[in-house]
């Protein structure tokens, strides 16, 4: 007997991943559209309603957007969702996902605020950071920065045009270089960390993160290796919610930046050391990422 069964190419042309989120919502969003299930991930409560059939067709239609959700992801977004029994829950978790991917992208909607501070910046209008510097050169660095444009940018640090060869410009103390390492553009953190000094690939905002955190929260593993590859005490920082790098990176599920920090960081890790083993290995059941290549774990 055939089966009735719906899968995600019907849907979309393409299941959620890293990198296409706008692609993907808006395909999913026109589905919901066709289907008349998109009022149930505008608003999550049951309709107030003492008629029984009313309440199990929201039910109903409820589990029918997750499935359509659940099925239109890649394993490791689908793994952020799975618990999820709200339809609209579930659509705001994967939206804040990509706005966390995207927080320091010049190209998203964030552009104008982030093109705003630092224009403050260069003025000397932020905590007093710095002196206001020739307004060619700030039109130099803000056109850098907004392409992209690693060589000028690090061409810019080496002449000493910049404040700094790692200048913390946004209001959280944001640095040059945390908006490298989440462009997600390897050859141009190689750049700006091979001029910078051990010391200066430190810097930490408002939140405690380092270079290093913010490659391990994305999943970045050949960033991670240039970053701890000049400077190994990234690896051993603290954020201020206690977390060093290697846990940031299994909470978000990338196995392979874990398994690299991991090595890296197993010497930290050992029981004398504080509660850094415990907690790791704490992250690893909660997140499911025990397996053999994770078979020790100092505790």
């Amino acid at each position: 007997m055939a089966r009735n069964t719906i899968t995600s190419t019907v849907i979309v042309r393409d299941v959620l991943s890293e990198s296409n989120y706008k692609e993907w919502s808006n395909c999913m969003k026109n589905y919901l559209l066709a289907q008349n299930l998109w009022n149930v991930v505008e608003s999550s409560n049951v309709p107030s309603s003492t008629d029984e059939e009313v309440t199990a067709n929201w039910k109903r239609k409820n589990a029918a957007v997750l499935h359509a959700l659940q099925i239109s992801c890649a394993p490791e977004i689908f793994a952020r969702i799975m618990g999820k029994t709200s339809a609209k829950e579930a659509w705001e978790e994967l939206a804040k996902i990509h706005e966390m991917k995207n927080k320091w992208h010049l190209d998203g909607p964030q552009s104008s605020r982030q093109l705003s501070e630092l224009r403050r910046f260069f003025e000397g209008r932020i905590r007093g950071k710095t002196e206001p510097i020739e307004r060619s050169r700030t039109k130099e660095f803000l056109e850098a920065t907004y392409e992209r444009n690693w060589d000028t940018l690090a061409r810019l640090l080496e002449e000493g045009q910049l404040p700094g060869k790692n200048p913390q410009f946004l209001s959280d103390n944001t640095s040059l270089l945390h908006l490298a390492v989440n462009s997600g553009h390897v050859e141009g953190v190689k750049k700006l960390v091979e001029i910078m000094s051990e010391e200066e690939i430190l810097s930490q905002d408002d939140r405690g993160c380092t270079a290093l955190a913010y490659a391990a929260y994305f999943g970045k593993t050949d960033i991670a290796k240039c970053l701890t590859t000049k400077n190994r005490t990234l690896l051993t920082i603290r954020d201020t919610e206690g977390k060093i790098p290697v846990a940031w990176a299994c909470v978000q599920r990338f196995k392979e930046t874990t398994l690299y920090l991991y090595f890296q960081t197993l010497e930290f890790l050992a029981p004398d050391k504080g509660e850094d083993g415990s907690l790791f290995l704490h992250f690893c059941m909660l997140n499911e990422m025990l397996g053999k290549s994770l078979n020790y774990i100092p505790t």
